[in-house]
């Protein structure tokens, strides 16, 4: 990132900081409460879909460097995406 950000400040002459602003870890899902989580689902009638997670920052993964636990995502399948207005 550095070499990218320095090297186009330095073809237009000029000069660059970069300054990181660490944000929240990567989730990290424990197995087995996923498959806990999943065993509750279906139990309650649920359709419960495995999602793939990819490198999601998210302020619960504070709690999983503490404590064993999985992230889950829960809704209809039928509204938009995440974070719509």
């Amino acid at each position: 990132m550095k070499e990218i950000i320095f090297g186009i400040a330095l073809s237009f002459g000029g000069s660059a900081e970069l300054i990181w602003h660490e944000g929240s870890p990567a989730t990290n899902n424990t197995e087995e409460w996923v498959e806990f989580s999943t065993k509750i689902g279906v139990r309650a009638g649920y359709n419960v879909k495995k999602i793939s997670m990819g490198l999601e920052g998210e302020d619960f993964a504070y709690y999983q460097r503490k404590i064993p636990s999985a992230f889950i995502a829960v809704g209809t399948g039928l509204s938009y995406a995440h974070h719509h207005p």
